[in-house]
């Protein structure tokens, strides 16, 4: 199953990435994690920067967030591989946050419970410091189960407070997927796991302190559904947006503020739409979803929402190499920007396309950079200034390393591509009245984690060693 933005295929993504590289080294990572700029004057004054973060060990960035203050913080994960053992092989989240000058500030790892924690992404809190949200693996009573996990850190990167679902499986599939903060200082993590020996779309809301309010799990017409993203609406309520399994189709839920599910439309298209995106807009919400047409082309769609959550307008965008967006940003005016991987055969043919698209539903600009993996996230910066994280390889190693591309539509616009992507309208039909099933509880289906089970180690920042940086020439777009 194609799943866009799903979680479980980024250990793959990492080994995608290895499979390209030929570091098989096994140093532990470096004290140090630097930045290395690698765009000259033009390239800036031209509407793009690139940086990356390199270290000893291979890296990815899969999320960016940033504060009011224009300093960042991205997440992501670092992989030590022990080609002697592999079961002593690590794989922990990583947190880096930069300066509002571009400069390190401070780096971090993390783990929770055991050698398996993926931070799938993170949400910025008031204080300057993030919740972040994923799946971690818990030894505990000869069991291994991998549960949907979240933690609290502070603008120095320390953890504070966590917690995981109860439920015990061993499978990618059970994550938080999607977080936002809501209007009343608390927060709503999406996602999936299996409950009562079936899958179900998940949602989490805890308040500021990490206190669990109301727990959910919701299946479209009792089928297998996913749940991928999740916004506050205007009157308090939360939309989510899932998949059906068995329908191929994406689902709406509406939680009102107690976790009561008041509908679950299914809406209609001809093929797989799997949704990575879901954003806020003046007129009402707008998804972005990752589409498996019937011929097996990977193409975009957008389907806007009135402020009643009915569709009044779905478009495809197909690119000439075929493209699998990752997520979409909201950039003010009824704009959008989509970015992800296009669809080459080889892993070493492949690029990262962003495009924005206009209120009109039309493409106006675009970006293309080589390697598959550069847009794995991107936030708004300021004015039209958008920020992405990802990974590519780096070095006479060819080490997977976290890269930062900074793009300014409006100064930056790639005709070639731009000409490569086609927009069309596309025929959805919204079944309405559609049922949900829903399981809903305000008592304890969290496990708190206490600050022996949430580890950091700090990897960059407060130690005077800087690292060798790998010898890096121009740019490569």
């Amino acid at each position: 199953m194609k799943t866009g933005k799903s979680f479980f295929v980024l250990p793959a993504l990492l080994a995608a990435l290895l499979a390209g590289c030929a570091s098989t080294q096994q140093t532990p990572l470096s004290a140090q994690i630097t930045l290395i700029p690698v765009s000259d004057k033009a390239d800036i004054e031209s509407g793009m920067k690139m940086d990356y973060f390199y270290g000893a060990n291979e890296q990815a960035l899969d999320h960016v967030t940033c504060h009011a203050d224009q300093s960042c913080v991205y997440s992501g994960f670092t992989f030590k591989e022990d080609n002697k053992d592999s079961t002593k092989s690590q794989f922990d989240s990583l947190v880096i946050r930069t300066t509002p000058r571009d400069t390190v500030r401070w780096a971090r790892t993390y783990q929770i419970g055991g050698n398996y924690y993926n931070t799938l992404g993170m949400v910025p809190t008031s204080d300057g410091g993030a919740l972040l949200y994923g799946n971690s693996l818990m030894t505990n009573n000869s069991n291994f189960p991998i549960k949907p996990s979240f933690e609290k850190i502070d603008a120095d990167g320390i953890p504070q407070w966590g917690g995981t679902l109860n439920q015990n499986v061993t499978n990618f599939w059970s994550a938080f997927t999607a977080g936002i903060r809501l209007s009343d200082g608390g927060y709503a993590l999406s996602g999936s796991n299996r409950v009562g020996g079936k899958w179900y779309g998940i949602v989490l809301r805890i308040d500021s302190t990490g206190k669990e309010e109301w727990f959910s799990a919701v299946r479209s017409r009792n089928e297998l559904t996913l749940l991928n993203d999740i916004i506050e609406l205007k009157n308090g309520d939360i939309l989510g947006v899932g998949f059906n399994k068995a329908l191929h189709d994406m689902v709406l839920f509406d939680f009102g503020p107690k976790g009561k599910a008041k509908k679950a439309p299914v809406l209609h298209i001809r093929g797989d739409e799997v949704p990575i995106g879901l954003v806020n807009l003046a007129t009402g919400p707008a998804i972005v979803a990752s589409e498996t047409m019937p011929s097996g082309e990977s193409a975009a769609i957008i389907v806007r929402l009135n402020q009643k959550l009915r569709a009044i307008s779905a478009s495809r965008y197909r690119y000439t190499d075929g493209f699998n967006p990752n997520g979409v940003i909201a950039l003010g005016n009824g704009k959008l920007c989509l970015y992800g991987p296009t669809e080459a055969e080889a892993e070493r043919d492949k690029q990262s396309l962003a495009f924005t698209v206009n209120l009109k539903m039309l493409p106006d600009s675009a970006l293309l950079l080589k390697g598959g993996h550069v847009f794995n996230s991107g936030t708004k910066v300021t004015g039209e200034k958008i920020l992405f994280g990802g990974a590519r390889p780096l070095g006479t190693k060819q080490r997977a390393s976290s890269i930062v591309v900074t793009w300014t539509p409006s100064v930056k616009n790639n005709q070639a591509a731009l000409k490569g992507i086609h927009r069309e309208p596309i025929k959805l039909k919204e079944y309405a009245n559609e049922s949900a099933k829903q399981w809903l509880t305000t008592k304890s289906d969290v496990t708190t984690l206490h600050l022996k089970d949430m580890t950091s180690q700090l990897v960059s920042g407060g130690s005077p060693t800087k690292p060798v940086a790998p010898r890096v020439g121009k740019a490569s777009q």
